[in-house]
């Protein structure tokens, strides 16, 4: 009984330790407006999607927040997850990274 007992728990420390999320899908909403965009993490591609947004990159991976961000010809698109918040925020910039031109901020569930 006591092997069966120890094979079965090792069995479950086992699988559990990869057992980790490779996607996430949530949903997220905007502060002020209240509109819904679907939120895509994928880290296996290490790709983030927003809603209507073009997938970006995701740059940086810490234990509060996932960091991801795109160049395109006109500007910097920039998007921050907290993830002990569940906020996200996404932010463009001109290409110079002087000026905002939009930022929003979503609650994810």
């Amino acid at each position: 009984m006591k092997k069966i007992f120890i094979r079965v728990l090792f069995l479950i420390l086992f699988f559990n330790s990869y057992s980790f999320a490779e996607r996430i899908l949530m949903v997220c909403t905007h502060q002020k407006n209240d509109y819904n965009y679907p939120l895509l993490i994928d880290f296996n591609s290490m790709i983030l999607k927003l809603g209507p947004f073009s997938e970006v990159k995701i740059n940086n991976i810490e234990d509060s927040h996932i960091f991801a961000g795109a160049v395109t010809s006109s500007s910097n698109i920039y998007f921050a997850y907290h993830r002990y918040d569940n906020e996200l925020t996404h932010s463009i910039l001109t290409k110079d990274n002087k000026n905002i031109i939009q930022t929003d901020t979503f609650n994810c569930e």
